[in-house]
């Protein structure tokens, strides 16, 4: 992924750099290196960002789609870290883009379970339960099931919170 990071940024090609990072950031996560993967995802946004300057409607959406999965992992990475309020706002920021775009998509499943994991750490316990169902509720506009390699790294980082959660229950088939 480096090589074609570096290949990408040398032809100005900044959203195929970015998701090279992202990548990058990605295996960071799954290898235990996680400030190396926060500095990966956050140059991958900062290079999304030049893409949406220069770019029509359709690459400018699908670099807000790619904001949105780094939103999602950089939320898991920070609520590893226990930083919850900054974790809250990436997981928000992410279902923001779902909304803004009007499309559901299996992040929406995977931010609301972070969103309720962070609010049962913090004892929010009603608001927790409400990210669990809304979390259930996306999963049923899937009707084939959701895409889990999309999300290996968040449900990687986060699993064992989720293991101990004591709204378990909730999401067991989420998983």
């Amino acid at each position: 992924f480096k090589e074609s990071y570096k290949y990408f940024v040398s032809k100005n090609n900044f959203s195929r750099a970015g998701n090279s990072l992202r990548y990058i950031g990605e295996t960071y996560s799954l290898t235990n290196k996680y400030k190396k993967a926060k500095e990966s995802l956050d140059e991958a946004l900062v290079l999304f960002e030049k893409t949406k300057m220069f770019s029509s409607t359709e690459v400018f959406r699908n670099a807000d789609v790619f904001k949105n999965i780094i939103y999602t992992h950089l939320g898991a990475l920070l609520f590893r870290e226990r930083n919850y309020s900054k974790a809250k706002w990436y997981f928000n920021e992410s279902l923001a883009l779902d909304i803004k775009y009007g499309s559901r998509t299996s992040g929406e499943i995977w931010n609301n379970i972070g969103l309720g994991l962070v609010n049962e750490v913090k004892k929010q316990n009603k608001e927790a339960i409400l990210n669990f169902y809304e979390a259930k509720k996306a999963l049923l506009h899937f009707k084939l099931g959701v895409d889990m390699s999309r999300h290996h790294v968040f449900v990687s980082l986060l699993q064992d919170k989720i293991k101990h959660s004591k709204y378990r229950s909730l999401i067991a088939d989420l998983l």
